[in-house]
């Protein structure tokens, strides 16, 4: 028997409840018949505020004050409450919110009640009741919503629901991923996608060298803003090197995509500014040059809102109305999302003059490592920010309120240094770049209830922007175009139960718009070499098809079935990596298809999720950009922090048979040329070390023993890894070294704080001394050669 008050068990014979004095109810309903005890719970939810409270007083089931310290008899409000509670289950819609038909006289004796026992607290006991009754709303409205959202797979599709984000590049196959720690892509990276399909999360992943990792820097979800906020897409490129007295390796995956490599490069990867701070001026190191870009970034820290007290208002039912849905709670953004670079690493765009408390600031331009070339480009900008591929220009919003709706869009053109306005009413991710950036689109006038909005384009040519043209009405999310920019790929239609939308193609051949298909929960995947795209529709029984489409006419052709997401698309553009997450949600498999392919071929299985902060370091998919190797992590067990590692070949198209290389793998990788797997095994629980290994040829070797679990890079090369060990607990340091394939170890710096190896092998580290709030920044390469102080009382480093 169940207390009806709190929920606890009561001894069979027993009168009154154990836990909570409560009367022990009556059998009055049959055992089998399930009785709703909304208004009961909500009562009881107000008795234990005040029980906690510094009042002897106690609300009892009914909400009357009971004063006597003794459990109240209860069989009559119990039979009551009951009832009245009954009357609110009989038209439970389970599509949406009851249709309730009131018992007038139930309603009415309820109020008296409640205005009785109200008569008897003090305001504070009052105010405590109904936070109490509404929390228990929130609760009830939550568990409805969640029967609603789809079951465990809303949270494996494109179209999530957190405003989580995907990105595309091509030609590296990279992904701009702040959430892939330690030169590795990340866990649900799969090999670092074409399509960033994962969530962006915060890049701040600090580890020590003895391999204990810090949580304070959690994952950030902006709040999507109810009736306003779009699902749309964004690109991070950013990472911060955090400043501390451990070691912090972290890696920024740079954007790489079709444009004019004007910088220094290493083995093809473009190098990138370190933008570090010294007080509240902002510089940036590039080239070999340290030049100040503003000497005021941040002009208002954050401050905590407080939260508006309760207050009791008597003429409102509380157990009828529900609270209306919370508005989504403001969260500041990290300072380094206040600043962007082009894929060439050249030209950055950042604000300055930030305030935190809206996310906004005066938008910068500036030529890395050139002085006196920061040129102001508008005020009152929302941080979330579009640049062109080729750096030739930004979109950006004016004037939104703090999550970024309702703003206008702007057009500023790097070959004319000049500002253009597009639209008012346009909302943060409901603009982008077509490909090569010849044209802008955009969405205005978004209906937030409803996911619709008009949908306009407006051609870009050398710098000036053409007259807007409206391609469509109704538009829930817009996608990208063609290589030349003239058809355009959109989705309308939107379903919140299956989180599915359709799929549709315009340009001026076509005449009218053409559904390409419908059941689609992830975007696109252009192909940049050629009028094509491949994309997931005809969504069934949790999962997608995949299909080859073609952006003329928008026929389509099945290439796979088992769709939950695609991961990545071969540098050829011939095929994609794509995965279909289990029934209970807690693991991948993933398959190979071109687009000569009917079904998808098996490459991996039992590929564990691996969602959380404390794993983001770990991968456990790998292929190279030529899919012709991959590298997988079987079965991980949280209990030990490993699995079994297999490498797989795919030779014409045809996925090999695997080779177990490891039984206690931790995480792998791949080189580019697909030789060599370099993985970490032996995950030491006591500690959290690992040691790291290289197999090449059909034999592994051991490169390094006893490494930080979270202080290792892979390079970008597939040449070398970057580690940290020795760490000291007395001065918070560690040695941070480097090894070839081979096993050929080189002492790269000793006794630093903290250290990153950048996207092009370069190393940026310092040692904080005496637990200081200032140090000297260093440059070096990974060999540990041409060592350079790049400036003194730096206070932090906020991304490299």
């Amino acid at each position: 028997m169940k207390c009806e008050k709190c929920g606890a068990d009561i001894p069979a014979g027993a009168k009154t409840c154990p836990k909570c004095n409560a009367a022990a109810p009556q059998n009055t309903v049959p055992q089998n018949k399930s009785v709703n005890t909304t208004d009961k719970n909500k009562s009881a939810s107000a008795g234990k505020k005040n029980t906690n409270s510094n009042s002897n007083q106690k609300l009892t089931s009914s909400g009357k004050i009971n004063t006597s310290g003794q459990a109240p008899s209860g069989t009559e409000d119990n039979e009551f409450d009951r009832q009245y509670s009954l009357m609110f289950e009989s038209n439970q819609s389970n599509v949406g919110d009851a249709d309730y038909e009131i018992d007038e006289s139930l309603k009415k004796k309820r109020e008296a009640r409640y205005d009785d026992s109200f008569a008897n607290m003090t305001d504070d006991e009052k105010i405590k009741a109904l936070e109490a009754a509404r929390l228990a709303r929130k609760e009830r409205r939550e568990k409805k919503q969640a029967k609603r959202s789809g079951g465990i797979f809303s949270s494996f599709s494109g179209q999530d629901k957190e405003n989580k984000t995907v990105k595309e590049t091509v030609e590296t196959g990279e992904r701009s991923d702040s959430s892939a720690p330690f030169g590795q892509r990340s866990h649900k990276a799969a090999g670092a996608a074409e399509r960033k399909i994962e969530r962006v999360q915060s890049s701040s992943d600090i580890s020590t060298v003895s391999g204990s990792a810090d949580k304070s820097d959690a994952a950030e979800k902006r709040p999507k803003r109810s009736g306003k906020r779009s699902k749309n897409f964004k690109v991070s490129p950013k990472t911060g090197l955090i400043a501390g007295v451990i070691v912090a390796v972290l890696v920024i995956s740079v954007v790489i995509a079709s444009v004019n490599m004007a910088s220094k490069v290493t083995a093809g990867i473009p190098a990138t500014p370190t933008v570090y701070a010294k007080d509240n001026s902002l510089y940036s190191y590039y080239g070999g040059k340290s030049v100040e870009v503003s000497q005021n970034f941040i002009a208002s820290e954050y401050t905590e809102q407080t939260e508006p007290t309760a207050t009791p208002n008597r003429n409102r039912d509380d157990d009828e109305e529900e609270t209306p849905t919370p508005a989504p709670k403001f969260e500041p953004i990290k300072e380094k999302e206040l600043i962007n670079y082009t894929a060439d690493g050249t030209l950055s765009y950042f604000l300055d003059n930030a305030d935190l408390n809206n996310n906004t600031g005066s938008l910068q331009y500036t030529q890395n490592s050139k002085k006196n070339s920061t040129v102001k480009i508008a005020d009152n900008v929302y941080y979330d920010i579009e640049i062109a591929e080729d750096g030739s220009g930004v979109l950006y919003l004016t004037d939104t309120d703090e999550f970024g709706a309702g703003g206008t869009l702007n057009f500023w053109s790097n070959i004319s240094k000049k500002a253009v306005k597009l639209s008012d009413n346009v909302n943060i991710g409901n603009f982008r770049f077509g490909q090569n950036g010849n044209s802008a689109l955009y969405i205005t006038e978004y209906n937030g209830e409803y996911f619709v909005g008009d949908l306009y384009l407006a051609e870009i040519t050398k710098g000036e922007v053409a007259e807007a043209k409206k391609i469509e009405s109704d538009v829930y999310k817009v996608f990208g175009t063609n290589p030349t920019g003239k058809s355009v790929v959109y989705a309308k239609n939107y379903n919140t139960e299956n989180e599915c939308f359709e799929i549709y193609l315009k340009n001026d051949n076509l005449g009218e718009p053409v559904m390409v298909t419908d059941g689609s929960r992830i975007e696109p995947v252009f192909l940049k070499n050629s009028e094509g795209m491949y994309i997931g529709g005809t969504y069934e029984e949790y999962y997608q098809s995949l299909y080859y489409a073609s952006l003329e006419n928008g026929e389509k052709e099945k290439i796979a079935g088992g769709l939950t997401e695609i991961i990545k698309m071969s540098k050829d553009e011939q095929a994609v990596v794509f995965r279909k997450a289990n029934a209970e949600g807690t693991a991948f498999d993933y398959f190979y298809a071109n687009q000569a392919g009917t079904e998808g071929q098996l490459i991996a299985e039992n590929v564990t999720v691996l969602d959380d902060e404390d794993h983001k370091k770990v991968s456990q998919f790998e292929i190279n950009d030529d899919f012709t190797k991959a590298a997988f992590i079987q079965g991980y067990d949280l209990a030990n922090e490993s699995g079994a590692l297999f490498v797989v070949s795919i030779t014409n198209g045809v996925v090999g048979s695997d080779k177990k290389i490891s039984d206690t793998a931790y995480s792998c990788n791949i080189t580019p040329d697909g030789q060599t797997i370099r993985y970490a095994d032996n995950y030491d629980i006591k500690w959290n070390l690992v040691t790291l290994n290289a197999y090449t040829g059909e034999q592994s070797k051991v490169l390094a023993q006893e490494v930080g679990a979270g202080a290792f890079s892979f390079d970008k090369t597939g040449s070398y890894i970057v580690y940290a060990k020795n760490y000291s607990l007395e001065t918070r340091t560690g040695d941070v070294y480097c090894v070839d394939n081979k096993g050929k170890t080189v002492e790269v710096v000793k006794g630093v704080s903290s250290y990153g190896l950048k996207n092009n092998g370069e190393i940026v580290y310092y040692n904080k001394q005496d637990n200081g709030s200032n140090f000297e920044l260093f440059f070096t390469r990974e060999d540990g050669k041409k060592s350079k102080s790049i400036d003194k009382d730096v206070t932090k480093v906020v991304l490299y």
